[in-house]
């Protein structure tokens, strides 16, 4: 029974929480997206900059698209590290398409355990648009017999089209 509430509470916070998975076949060129503890960790440089761009499914009418920025700068060096980093991402998936927009900023911080280990951890927060246009949809009730006629009243309440969310992860990271 317990098992049942807490695989339900995971689910109904996946679904308020707004989550939209983006997909990288690159894990190191994005790790700051992947692990905020990762802004401490991937470079000894003052800053770092990046960019990826991703498209899914090309043969198809719409591909999905996944664009990805991100700034790092190295606020206080020495022990503990501290460093910062904007990140800024833009989806686009399928036809009609599902956009999600997030900007974030991160904070983490780095300190070393021995000679071979080093502990980071990180917080990001921020804020995501979600839209999708439902204007685009074609329903049952808009076929006239011949085709679908988008003039056709579709009867849907399609009430929300986009809004916005907050964004929050954390991460923690020890690297060899």
């Amino acid at each position: 029974m317990k098992r049942k509430q807490v695989i339900s509470i995971l689910l109904i916070t996946e679904i308020l929480t707004c989550q939209q998975e983006i997909h990288f076949s690159s894990f190191f060129d994005n790790l700051i997206w992947a692990n905020p503890s990762a802004s401490s960790i991937t470079g000894k440089t003052p800053f770092t900059a990046s960019f990826v761009y991703k498209d899914r499914w090309t043969i198809i009418n719409s591909p999905y698209r996944t664009m990805l920025a991100s700034l790092r700068i190295s606020l206080l060096k020495g022990e503990p590290g501290l460093n910062t980093a904007l990140i800024f991402y833009h989806d686009i998936a399928g036809e009609p398409p599902l956009k999600s927009t997030s900007i974030l900023l991160n904070i983490s911080s780095s300190i070393h355990i021995n000679e071979y280990f080093i502990l980071a951890a990180g917080i990001d927060g921020g804020i995501t648009h979600k839209s999708f246009d439902f204007g685009e949809l074609t329903w049952p009730t808009q076929f006239n017999g011949d085709g679908f006629d988008k003039n056709l009243p579709s009867y849907e309440k399609n009430e929300i089209s986009a809004f916005y969310c907050p964004d929050i992860s954390a991460g923690i990271m020890l690297e060899y």
